[in-house]
């Protein structure tokens, strides 16, 4: 049995010890991926598959991912970078359930901009300076400097050419070359561009939709109160006209969560697994699942385990093409309330939806799709 981490090697010499090992420590032993390479093993590093990049070789367009008000943020596919075409390779693999060691990259190399096909916002080549930002990171990786995934999501993301965007957020290395004021005034553009400004909801909906949620009996100490059944047949009869208006999705959503939101925390809180499939699928699914227009909304990748890797993301919007799935549209990632402050997996699930829509954005040519990211009680739409 060969070991490429050394200090396992004094504690697991044969297959004998490592099944003693497990069973004394009552642990789980679980396929990952294949052994890596001879220079790998060598070096102290892991390649990382072609899947699990983070960059796209199929397409050099960059992609800006805006988070806006309140946390809303978009993914959209704007002019022309070239690619990232070498190798990445990572090592240093972190300890610690919230700051990560440095991650180290090797060989990255970054073409010169050739493409005429520019972003121009406010007299300013957003593509030139982006393509500078994300050559001056290119750099100082090289020169050693520390990178995590906490600090350094601006650079990562520049990596595979995605700008994100977020107001009065976005990290001073990008003022060098994108100054702030810049920043909030093309992350608000792209906002109003794609129409995802806040819409009114009526008043008078608003105002009959409060009266029966005061009147439910939320506590279960009310006696004759409103049930949960009578105030789901309430607040369906709120719904007009035959189609799935913003009105009518929203008013889905309450009913779902009437219907199926337990009364008190049960035990020691949510893990992730409970939180998509109680509360999550019954708030997201009637705001994006659209089957008579061959819209479905699908969780594809539901787990309380964070070790085990998987290259799927937790939700996908698809399109679907008679009884196959088509372009996908939009994507999701969860993390439990538990896990709110490791800052490195909520990071790494960022970076993943950010990557899978890029990806698709790139592959099926899409000016714009939705991805969005749930931490707990906070919930980030793009």
């Amino acid at each position: 049995m060969d070991f490429h981490v050394h200090a396992a090697k004094k504690y697991f010499k044969t297959a004998k010890s490592l099944k003693e090992h497990l069973a004394k420590k009552q642990l789980k032993c679980m396929y990952i991926y294949d052994s890596v390479t001879d220079t790998a093993s060598q070096t102290g590093s892991v390649k990382i598959s072609s899947s699990l990049r983070m960059h796209d070789e199929r397409d050099n367009r960059f992609t800006t991912m805006n988070t806006g008000e309140r946390g809303a943020s978009s993914a959209t596919t704007t002019s022309i970078v070239p690619n990232i075409s070498n190798e990445l390779t990572t090592s240093n693999i972190p300890t610690s359930p919230f700051i990560s060691s440095p991650t180290q990259f090797a060989e990255i190399n970054i073409s010169p901009l050739t493409t005429d096909d520019h972003t121009i916002f406010n007299d300013i080549d957003i593509s030139a300076q982006f393509n500078s930002f994300k050559q001056d990171a290119n750099n100082r990786i090289q020169q050693g400097t520390a990178i995590t995934m906490e600090e350094n999501m601006q650079d990562l993301l520049a990596l595979s050419s995605i700008l994100l965007l977020k107001p009065a957020r976005t990290h001073k290395d990008l003022h060098n070359y994108i100054d702030l004021n810049t920043c909030d005034a093309l992350c608000q553009h792209i906002i109003e561009e794609h129409k995802m400004t806040n819409q009114a909801f009526p008043s008078e909906i608003k105002l009959q939709l409060e009266e029966i949620m005061m009147q439910l009996d939320v506590d279960g100490g009310r006696g004759k109160a409103c049930t949960r059944l009578a105030a789901s047949q309430k607040i369906a009869a709120l719904i007009q006209d035959n189609d799935l208006n913003p009105v009518n999705r929203v008013l889905l959503s309450v009913r779902n969560v009437v219907e199926k939101l337990p009364r008190r925390i049960i035990e020691n809180g949510l893990e992730e697994t409970e939180l998509i499939t109680r509360y999550l699928e019954a708030i997201l699914s009637p705001l994006f699942e659209d089957l008579d227009n061959n819209i479905a909304f699908r969780w594809t990748s539901v787990s309380d385990d964070e070790n085990q890797a998987n290259i799927q993301p937790d939700a996908s919007i698809n399109t679907i093409l008679g009884a196959l799935l088509g372009n996908r549209i939009g994507c999701g990632e969860v993390k439990a309330q538990y896990q709110a402050l490791n800052h490195r997996l909520v990071g790494i699930d960022l970076m993943r939806i950010a990557t899978l829509a890029k990806d698709a954005s790139d592959k099926h040519k899409l000016k714009s799709i939705f991805s969005f990211l749930v931490v707990g009680e906070c919930f980030v739409k793009s």
